[in-house]
């Protein structure tokens, strides 16, 4: 079994592409983009508060 590597996050900057988040990862010799699936997000995020959704936009009428 290989020794553990300490990854840090590197450049580009986390994205959404799709449903999936993705992250560039590297050890100092090589450069990963790890993938999130939408499922793991859903699976471990706390849904937002109420107060964090977007509301509507009203038009306010004369």
């Amino acid at each position: 079994m290989k020794d553990l590597v300490d990854l840090v996050l590197c450049e580009p900057a986390p994205f959404l592409f799709g449903a999936n988040g993705h992250f560039s990862v590297t050890d100092g010799s090589s450069v990963w983009i790890a993938v999130v699936t939408c499922e793991a997000m859903r699976a471990t995020a706390s849904p937002p508060s109420y107060a964090e959704q977007p509301r509507p936009l009203r038009r306010r009428v004369s």
